[in-house]
């Protein structure tokens, strides 16, 4: 690898490191925090594992979006489904990049921050709802069940 590349790498799983540490941030105020198990020193090699079939997935939603979303025309069926599938797969590309990045900084600290987000801890071939979508994956509220510290 060339120095430009590793700065490009570099660069790429800093941002993710960034990106899921905001967001731990954000999710650490649940009142039903587990806090941290043995379990979580799979919470890095699950989202690494996971991590590759975001594009696809991504994209596979997408379609699956354009196809929902527009009229039964030619300008419907043809231009868009492919228009949103393309934008669909760059969004799932830098999104696997943060799931990999997030993914790394949980094995490093064997998951005591729980940089990765939670969706890249289940492993699944769903369509995902591409990131720009306005009904696109939000934490919802966690209402504190019973037993619940806090």
């Amino acid at each position: 690898m060339s120095g430009t590349n590793r700065i490009v790498c570099a660069a790429v799983v800093a941002a993710g490191v960034a990106l899921g540490a905001a967001r731990s941030a954000g999710a650490a105020t649940d009142a039903c925090d587990e806090g941290w198990t043995p379990a979580s020193l799979l919470r890095g090699p699950k989202a690494v594992v996971n991590a590759p079939l975001v594009p696809f997935r991504s994209a596979a939603g997408g379609v699956r979006l354009a196809a929902e979303g527009t009229e039964h025309t030619v300008r419907g069926n043809v231009i868009m489904s492919p228009v949103v599938a393309v934008g669909s797969l760059a969004t799932g590309l830098v999104e696997m990049a943060i799931w990999m990045g997030t993914g790394v900084a949980d094995g490093l600290t064997g998951g005591w921050f729980r940089f990765a987000p939670e969706e890249a801890m289940r492993f699944s071939v769903e369509p995902m709802t591409p990131a720009f979508a306005p009904e696109s994956r939000r934490p919802k509220p966690v209402a504190p069940a019973d037993g619940c510290r806090g």
